[in-house]
């Protein structure tokens, strides 16, 4: 029961965590959100259910009852979030100058659309110990047992949502998966429940008398210290998951499948202790030893492991995604059984041992102590949650919170161990006691000073390379680094946020979408980065333009470090930063623009492929307008050709007809842009030269003094007609199938499946081609320009390719056609090529 149980909860936690993030916003309080509704709803099943199993003559049969509302209450999560996506607007209007406040009526509404099924979640294990639990007081033993199993079931369904269920049925079809889970056991259960009721899980041996609780009277008086401990337990063990997650965000991107292998990890960790608990009760050890002892070992070698990690990742290298030890995905299994399990085993052993306390010091009923003891530990779960994501990073960084949280478990076991009775204590008192106190908390002392020092961020110092500046935040940490006079700007270490190498590049992405309209007043930006793309505004005459953000720090960094490389962008009054989730922002504020850019950011993300779904493509439209273009930016070497296919098909079931740009001619890292809007009309010659001549010079941008510098970007229209028929999908809040394919194939890294180089080259003149045929409105200059740029791919392909006599002839090629102005613009005055 426990373990196909535990599977369908982490399906549904998985798929509410992503339901309501999208729908309430990306933003770090927004996530809190969304993990306090769940385990606040988890925590009061366990309390009140737990009360109202022992009311049960046939616990069985609530235990039934309760994983049919689970089921009921999980079909009604998505209608009640659709009804409150539809008066997100209204929301928004009312409360989004109260942060504080929108933040309070999101977990509200959090909390509203999960509370039934959660609810019940939390009291199925009360239920299954009130049925097993009979006889002699062995409830470490049974609610171990359990536990272990509803853990295992937890790690099958973690790693089963993303490598399974999401691509073969969707999100909702995973639910209704789940729904059918909780179906057939609530039918196994009430089949079950015609038989005589099962004996005790464990053997009849009575386990010595635990002093962990307070003294209990005839009325079975609450054990209080167990309680208390549970909390800490639950409070220690989420901190330092949180932090090692944050830990391996430094070694690997953002993707569900890395997150689910670590989840895996953790969870089966977890029932590995219960199992060791369940033993070592079994064979007679007081529950306050087993539980001080696991603490002790468990925050010893949990407090090792920053120095552990950088060793072997080589002081944060990438794991690569592919290579002669598999995968990234195995790689991060090695890694994290490596780093993880043992500590966290050791740690998973304290709450079966404070259940078999709790059970010999109260007369309560099984279902009452258990559910008051799981509700002290979900409520400590929480509070970890909270301290580790969001005070602790801000206030000690990454090495020495983790390094603090796991010396605090360390000395709760070692106080837990001094409290002991003789023969048992395992901890001298007196003199010695207080000794081994001095010397502990000393130990500690030297280990957080150490892990102060500790590197958050690769800086390869050997190629001259130098930190300057560094912050740590809900987010992740924002870095910024300075290398032969150029700077990037990183978030969690290796996910590149722009830099001022790629000047030019990265204006030229509002250069174009503000070209191709009339008369752009009112421009939104969906995302900042070192503000070096928004930047390219400040070329152009317009009268507001909004900056949408999601993470504080980087909208710090790029204000400190990159100002003088953004144009004027932070000076200007006409600039307007929002700190806040994108898309969420789009379908709340009503807000019309002429011109939505959406930045250059990697669409297997998780967050980030948000912004390439259907459901964004479509609040994007609605947000235009009349007249008004949408820009989203492509870039190729993040995606392989199949992936591509899926983003042009999910942009053009929006909008019909895409124009389609280039952003760069580089052969290995690639951008294009599709270019939508509300009419289909295609780009005017005459139109596009009056706002080339209006725009005010790029330096980074020399080409564009003239038309022909633009056209050179332009390849063509898209239609459906022009994509692979024998690829269909698209890529939905549902079927996020960027997410699912980007992190198994490549991950990004360099390899044949990315969509650069040739076979890039044969799809673009392919499409260039048809839109020859097709676009009447291009004169020969145009199309000459067209041709041109075409041929400089060909010439940077032949660079890269090592073919520089034919490269000359290519580049003589293009001298010949184009002006002389946009020539000097490209290659310089006769020098080198370097597009």
């Amino acid at each position: 029961f426990m373990g196909v149980s535990g599977a369908v909860a982490l399906i549904y936690q998985v798929v509410w965590q992503r339901q309501l993030a999208l729908l309430l916003g990306s933003a770090a309080a927004a996530t809190a959100a969304v993990v306090a509704a769940f385990f606040a709803g988890l925590g009061l099943g366990s309390l009140l259910l737990g009360a109202w199993v022992k009311r049960q003559p046939r616990p069985l049969r609530a235990y039934a009852i309760l994983e049919l509302a689970i089921g009921l209450g999980a079909l009604a999560v998505t209608p009640i979030l659709t009804a409150f996506e539809l008066q997100y607007p209204w929301w928004f209007a009312h409360m989004a100058d109260h942060p504080t406040l929108f933040t309070a009526a999101k977990t509200v509404a959090a909390f509203a659309a999960i509370a039934l099924p959660s609810m019940a979640m939390g009291g199925t294990l009360p239920a299954i110990t009130q049925w097993l639990d009979h006889g002699p007081r062995h409830l470490g033993q049974t609610a171990g047992a359990l536990y272990a199993a509803n853990t295992v079931g937890a790690a099958a369904g973690a790693l089963a949502v993303p490598f399974f269920l999401w691509p073969r049925f969707g999100l909702s079809g995973a639910v209704l998966l789940g729904v059918a889970g909780n179906v057939a056991l609530a039918a196994a259960a009430w089949w079950l429940d015609r038989g005589s009721t099962p004996g005790p899980l464990t053997a009849h041996r009575i386990a010595p008398p635990s002093r962990l609780g307070s003294h209990s009277n005839a009325r079975g008086v609450e054990v209080r210290q167990p309680l208390i401990l549970a909390a800490f337990s639950g409070l220690l063990t989420t901190c330092l998951q949180v932090q090692w997650n944050r830990a391996f965000a430094q070694v690997h991107e953002n993707s569900m499948h890395a997150f689910a292998v670590i989840a895996a990890v953790v969870i089966l960790a977890l029932a590995a202790g219960a199992q060791t608990a369940r033993a070592a009760l079994w064979r007679g050890f007081a529950p306050q030893r087993v539980s001080g002892l696991a603490w002790l070992a468990g925050g010893i070698l949990a407090a090792s492991t920053p120095w552990l990690f950088l060793a072997w990742t080589d002081h944060l290298a990438y794991l690569p995604t592919i290579g002669p030890s598999g995968n990234q995905a195995v790689r991060l299994l090695a890694l994290s059984f490596g780093m993880i399990f043992l500590p966290m085993a050791l740690l998973g052993v304290c709450l079966p041992a404070l259940a078999e306390a709790a059970g010999h010091e109260s007369r309560q009923s099984a279902s009452v102590i258990v559910g008051r003891l799981f509700a002290a530990n979900i409520a400590g779960c929480v509070l970890g949650a909270l301290a580790a994501g969001f005070v602790l990073p801000r206030i000690v960084g990454l090495w020495t919170s983790l390094v603090l949280t796991a010396g605090a478990a360390a000395l709760l076991g070692l106080a837990v161990l001094s409290g002991q009775s003789p023969p048992c204590r395992a901890v001298p008192t007196g003199s010695r006691g207080r000794l081994v106190w001095l010397l502990s908390v000393v130990a500690l002392a030297i280990a957080l000073a150490s892990a102060a020092r500790l590197p958050r961020v690769r800086v390869a110092s050997t190629h001259g390379e130098r930190l300057l500046g560094l912050t740590e935040g809900a987010h992740g940490i924002v870095s910024v680094l300075e290398r032969a006079g150029s700077r990037r700007l990183k978030l969690n270490n290796h996910y590149a946020l722009g830099g001022t190498l790629s000047l030019g590049d990265q204006r030229l992405q509002s250069h174009l979408p503000l070209l191709l309209h009339p008369d752009p007043r009112r421009i939104a930006v969906l995302g900042l980065g070192t503000g070096i793309s928004a930047g390219g505004t400040q070329f152009h005459d317009f009268e507001q333009i909004e900056v949408i953000e999601l993470v504080p720090e980087v909208i710090e960094a790029a204000r400190t470090h990159f100002r003088d490389a953004t144009a004027g962008l932070f000076n200007s009054p006409r600039l307007r930063l929002i700190p806040e989730d994108a898309r969420n922002y789009l379908r709340g504020s009503g807000t019309r623009y002429d011109v939505v850019l959406g930045d250059l950011i990697v669409p297997w993300r998780q967050g980030e492929g948000a912004l390439f779904t259907r459901e964004h493509f479509r609040a994007a439209r609605t947000s235009l307008q009349p007249g008004g273009l949408f820009c989203q930016w492509i870039p190729l070497f993040q995606v392989s050709e199949p992936e591509f296919q899926i983003l042009a098909r999910t942009f053009l079931e929006v909008f019909p007809v895409a124009q389609v740009w280039r952003g760069d001619f580089s052969p290995t890292q690639p951008a294009i842009a599709f270019i939508g809007g509300v009419s289909s009309t295609p780009p005017d010659p005459a139109h596009l030269a009056r706002r080339v001549a209006a725009m005010r010079p790029d330096p980074a941008n020399p080409h564009l003094v003239h038309p022909s510098g633009l056209w050179l970007h332009f390849v063509g229209t898209l239609t459906p007609d022009d994509l692979d028929p024998r690829e269909t999908r698209t890529h939905t809040e549902d079927q996020p199938w960027i997410e699912l394919l980007g992190p198994l194939h490549h991950a990004g890294e360099r390899s044949a499946s990315l969509f650069v180089g040739r076979p890039l080259q044969r799809w673009l003149e392919t499409l260039r081609a048809k839109s020859e045929s097709r676009l009447t409105t291009l004169g020969s200059n145009e199309w000459a320009a067209v041709r041109a740029g075409e041929r400089l791919f060909e010439f940077s392909l032949l660079l890269q390719e090592q073919r520089g006599r034919e490269a000359q002839a290519v580049r003589e090629e293009i001298m010949r056609t184009l002006p002389a102005e946009v020539v000097r613009g490209i290659f310089g005055g006769g020098g080198t090529a370097s597009p």
